[in-house]
């Protein structure tokens, strides 16, 4: 099977999965669940979740094990995007092509239904699976996401170190702290949810301490290049290409990796992580393979 025979064939598992879970519009509170599945439908590559199952096959995991706690992070992630998107945000009006959570249902409704996406990734995390042999690895699951997509260590403290790091007037002088910086930033901002991808599949996995190495190595390394992409697409690429408008991070003076390297050296540099990353699935040999695809479907996406 090709990568994007595997890649379609996971992600309609996700899908599926999500589909039936999620509260139905028909269920009231009717138009929280309309916007909940308007946002988690909306498209996207689901990276996350795909890196969840490519962990687990590794290990062999069944679907039943392994699709559940992938598609959580999904929930988790389409969350994130309503409220960084809200007008005391970023302020978009498009994510994916569409209008934004609140331009189409309320500044309320949005900040509501990414609570609930939020809290029932959780709820989800803690059924599934169901097996009892799972049930301490759910535990350290549950442990390992919270602390990715909250503070200190994980999303919610990337986001505010974001917002903190804005400066229009910028001098470019400290180049070496400000990448240091940017790493710091980005690791939590958008590292933690990727890395923690990662680790659902190898915890469920029951992987030993220097497998999970490994795949930790792995998971900072891609996470820094998809950040790097990001920044890098930011500035050369088109709303109708993203599905969202671009060039703002330079609008509002944000630190990237463009402003700091340039656009070249920023892609040079997202390419060494990726070699980097793969160069630690080594020890998984075939096993890996997916996850090295992966990686460098990240540093291609766009270019």
């Amino acid at each position: 099977m090709n990568f994007e025979d595997y890649r379609a064939k996971k992600i309609l598992l996700v899908e599926d999965f999500l589909e039936r879970v999620l509260p139905p519009i028909s269920n009231p509170p009717s138009i929280l669940h309309e916007a909940m599945r308007y946002s988690i439908f909306a498209g996207g590559k689901r990276l996350r979740s795909l890196l969840s199952i490519a962990t687990g096959d590794i290990y062999f995991l069944s679907d039943s094990v392994i699709v559940p706690p992938a598609s959580a992070i999904e929930l988790i992630h389409t969350y994130s995007l309503i409220h960084d998107d809200l007008p005391a945000m970023d302020n978009d009006d498009f994510r994916r092509g569409k209008p934004t959570s609140h331009k189409k249902f309320g500044e309320a409704i949005a900040i509501l239904s990414g609570d609930a996406l939020l809290t029932y990734a959780f709820f989800i995390l803690s059924k599934y699976p169901q097996e009892e042999e799972y049930a301490m690895r759910k535990v350290r699951v549950i442990e390992e996401v919270s602390k990715a997509s909250g503070t200190p260590y994980g999303m919610v403290a990337g986001q505010v170190f974001d917002m903190e790091n804005t400066d229009k007037n910028r001098k470019v002088e400290d180049i070496e702290k400000l990448h240091s910086t940017l790493v710091d930033l980005h690791s939590k901002k958008t590292g933690a949810l990727i890395s923690v991808a990662v680790k659902i599949g190898y915890i469920m996995g029951g992987a030993t301490k220097k497998e999970e190495e490994f795949l930790d190595n792995y998971s900072k390394n891609i996470g820094i290049a998809f950040q790097i992409v990001d920044d890098v697409l930011d500035e050369i690429s088109s709303q109708e290409k993203m599905g969202k408008r671009v060039k703002k991070d330079r609008e509002e003076g944000k630190l990237t990796y463009p402003l700091l390297f340039g656009v070249e050296k920023s892609i040079e540099m997202a390419r060494d992580h990726v070699e980097e990353a793969k160069s630690h699935l080594e020890h998984f040999g075939e096993r890996g393979k997916i996850l090295s695809v992966i990686a460098d479907f990240i540093v291609d996406r766009e270019f």
